[in-house]
């Protein structure tokens, strides 16, 4: 009869893991999605910065109509809008679940002398000693980030 009870205990225990780790894991996939997302305004102000020789400020300079999602893509994406910052700075809001209204932040970062190579960087992580970034506004917690994303010292 003791037996049971010892059961259902462990079967409760397990359960919470079970939840905790569900919870976890979508998170964690929300900001892997905006990590894809990212490759659209990635590549747009490479291109800018390629024909102009500086990166571009604002969404509209990048060409970018509406730093919103709407309609169908915001059924698609946990992300509510895509904000272009000067400097190589992309910043993605989130819209929907767990991590909403949390900001995750895209940086280009480069050697002290302009030019290539341009590597980028996202989230709390540094850049290189000898280069530039800007200044980076995510406000996810390590835990949410991806290993690359996160602030190693």
């Amino acid at each position: 009869m003791l037996e049971i009870p010892i059961y259902l205990l462990v079967l409760g225990a397990m359960g919470l893991v079970a939840i905790y780790s569900y919870v976890y894991a979508q998170r964690h996939l929300h900001v892997m999605e905006a990590l894809s997302v990212m490759a659209g305004p990635r590549v747009t102000m490479m291109e800018f910065r390629a024909v102009t020789g500086a990166w571009p400020s604002s969404n509209t300079q990048a060409g970018f109509s509406d730093a919103s999602f709407s309609g169908r893509d915001r059924d698609l994406y946990r992300l509510n809008s895509v904000q272009i910052r000067e400097g190589g700075a992309i910043d993605f809001a989130f819209g929907r679940g767990a991590l909403k209204p949390k900001v995750l932040s895209i940086r280009a970062w480069e050697g002290l002398s302009p030019g290539l190579p341009i590597e980028w960087t996202c989230g709390h992580a540094l850049s290189l000693p000898g280069t530039t970034a800007t200044a980076d506004q995510t406000t996810l917690s390590d835990e949410d980030l991806p290993s690359p994303c996160r602030a190693h010292k």
